[in-house]
């Protein structure tokens, strides 16, 4: 299962997800800043965070595809029907969806013009998607299921 192509599978999958949500799990930190800030300053650092987390989203994209293909190399030691993969597989989709719902909208409006309403959703989606994230990583650590 653990040849030399399965490997450079697992390296894109891993630098894909240290890149791509590494990027991004910060952000609440950077939008602190950026009101802390205010003025240009802030705004500056909001659009600039907002540009990084543009550019995430192509890596986080790719961290299934790199996986799928593992799957496919691990001569069938490794299946969809494992409680690992296909719950990692909603969880992720389900961060999808919040970033897409609630972080990005509110990224964007955060950028036009701060309100508590808008600093608190994606003050909560961002701590979601965190706990999302950690729970995918400890099922790709324990692998039930496998």
């Amino acid at each position: 299962m653990r040849d030399d192509l399965y490997n450079v599978f697992l390296l894109l999958h891993l630098m894909a997800a240290i890149v791509g949500f590494g990027a991004v799990v910060l952000n609440g930190i950077y939008d602190a800043r950026a009101k802390r800030l205010g003025g240009a300053e802030g705004r500056a650092v909001a659009e600039t965070n907002f540009a990084v987390s543009n550019i995430a989203e192509y890596a986080i994209y790719s961290v299934p595809i790199w996986g799928f293909a593992m799957i496919g190399l691990s001569d069938d030691a490794i299946e969809f029907s494992q409680t690992w993969i296909w719950l990692s597989l909603i969880l992720y989709v389900v961060g999808l969806g919040i970033a897409h719902g609630v972080m990005r909208k509110g990224a964007k409006q955060l950028i036009e013009s701060r309100t508590d309403d808008v600093e608190k959703r994606v003050a909560a989606g961002g701590a979601v998607l965190n706990v999302l994230l950690v729970i995918i990583v400890a099922l790709m650590i324990w692998k039930p299921g496998f």
